[in-house]
């Protein structure tokens, strides 16, 4: 009698009519594939967040704040589109990178610069396509993904991905990465479901050659950063702790992923500019190892990423030290 009580609601699910079926998911569908504020230009949300969003029970409850806190967020993008033109108008730093060659000599401060700058200008571009819609989508109680972190702060690959593009990490996460079985069935899975969601990204974005190449690139590196964190955590973090200060060891580690930054810096820039060349900028960059340059123009570049991950380390760890202080407060008015 149990058996055939466990048995009946999965006996009326297969009995579902495919009239049922469809009147029940097809309007949140048709909701979910033609949701305007992110129709045109981004930024993606799975199926199970949106529905998440739409149906929350405060959604559609006005907010006393609400008006303040869109008039401050279009304020902010349309300062960050002012720039965005000032920079397009005023330092066409693309066209300087996409004009170099392998055989001319690069200025290495002005390469730097437009590489930073190129970055910076392509992170403000992403603001612009994504903070406009999750700011319409906002008036109707459905929070979109933010829009990019910073660039200038982040310094890992598994970390680019987790704050530029949210919405198409969070897709590849749980509908390419964990599916495939993610890092919880062993080093053979986690390569090929890394794989498998990069290869998604070279079809989503066009699937040129440039493009493959820097995909490629972006799991190759990847799966070297989670080798290093697995080696760091295993036995290198308990070795340092016991050898040197806890000042002396985040110093050694930044020193470490200040080197990483300065390569990964450069991978990008193969999908930016379109072109297998920009592999260049990687030879340019540490041209002063083979002697073509005076060595301290590598050593002031180490430098400056050295205390970017410095930075980005201390905002961590503040912004890690407000959200605990801020879930105790819950805590104390639960």
């Amino acid at each position: 009698m149990l058996r055939d009580q466990r048995r009946q609601p999965a006996d009326e699910a297969q009995q579902l009519s495919l009239l049922q079926f469809l009147r029940l998911h097809l309007p949140r569908a048709l909701a979910y594939g033609f949701y305007l504020p992110w129709h045109f230009s981004g930024p993606i949300l799975t199926f199970a967040d949106f529905c998440r969003e739409a149906e929350r029970p405060d959604r559609l409850v006005w907010k006393p704040n609400l008006l303040l806190l869109l008039a401050w967020r279009a304020t902010r993008l349309l300062v960050w589109m002012l720039l965005l033109q000032v920079l397009h108008h005023f330092l066409p730093v693309g066209a300087f990178l996409e004009s170099i060659r392998s055989y001319e000599s690069v200025p290495y401060k002005r390469l730097v610069f437009s590489m930073y700058l190129h970055g910076q200008n392509f992170m403000l571009v992403y603001v612009q396509l994504y903070g406009w819609p999750g700011l319409v989508s906002s008036i109707d109680g459905v929070e979109l993904p933010h829009w990019p972190d910073c660039i200038s702060r982040v310094y890992t690959y598994r970390q680019m991905w987790r704050v530029f593009d949210r919405g198409l990490a969070s897709f590849m996460y749980s509908h390419i990465y964990i599916p495939m079985g993610g890092s919880r069935h062993g080093i053979v899975r986690q390569v090929a479901a890394v794989a498998a969601s990069f290869a998604f990204v070279s079809i989503y974005h066009g699937d040129s050659t440039s493009v493959r190449i820097w995909a490629a690139l972006n799991a190759v590196h990847l799966l070297l950063e989670i080798a290093a964190c697995r080696l760091y955590e295993w036995k290198l973090k308990a070795w340092l702790s016991r050898r040197v200060s806890p000042a002396n060891h985040q110093r050694l580690v930044a020193y470490i992923i200040g080197f990483n930054l300065a390569v990964t810096s450069c991978f990008i820039f193969v999908f930016l500019i379109g072109d297998v060349s920009a592999l260049l900028f990687i030879v340019e960059i540490f041209k002063p190892l083979l002697l073509y340059r005076p060595w301290w123009h590598l050593f002031v570049g180490l430098l400056l990423t050295y205390f970017t991950v410095q930075l980005s380390l201390r905002y961590e760890e503040c912004v890690e030290a407000k959200r605990k202080k801020v879930n105790k407060v819950c805590q104390k008015i639960n």
